[in-house]
């Protein structure tokens, strides 16, 4: 019982002693990795829509803004000058001075 030795391989070798080799670590980590890419897949395509939603309101935004700048600035330009009110008064209210005709164009599907 003393010095006898034995045939066993060393512990280092030992599989037991060592935990999971390579290729059970690699397939843990190839499953783990695909059943992160399956949960969270659909969320990063939703993210990816909802930036192109936001894309595209923020241009309609810059749009709208712009529109808003250009009615102010003719406030602005018409708020002194009586013959600029009374042409925009008169072609909103469709009046008309004697004597003068009015001619308007209807495009198609265009609101006014």
């Amino acid at each position: 019982m003393g010095n006898k030795k034995s045939n066993r391989v060393p512990d280092r070798f030992n599989r037991q002693s060592a935990g999971l080799d390579v290729w059970q670590r690699l397939t843990r980590f190839v499953v783990l990795g695909s059943f992160v890419g399956l949960v969270f897949t659909p969320e990063w395509e939703r993210l990816r829509a909802e930036d192109e939603e936001n894309a595209r309101l923020e241009q309609r935004r810059d749009t709208l803004l712009e529109e808003k700048e250009s009615k102010w600035e003719e406030r602005r330009r018409g708020a002194g000058d009586r013959e600029y009110l009374e042409l925009i008064a008169r072609d909103r209210l469709n009046l008309q001075l004697p004597g003068e005709t009015i001619i308007r164009i209807d495009r198609d599907g265009e609101a006014g």
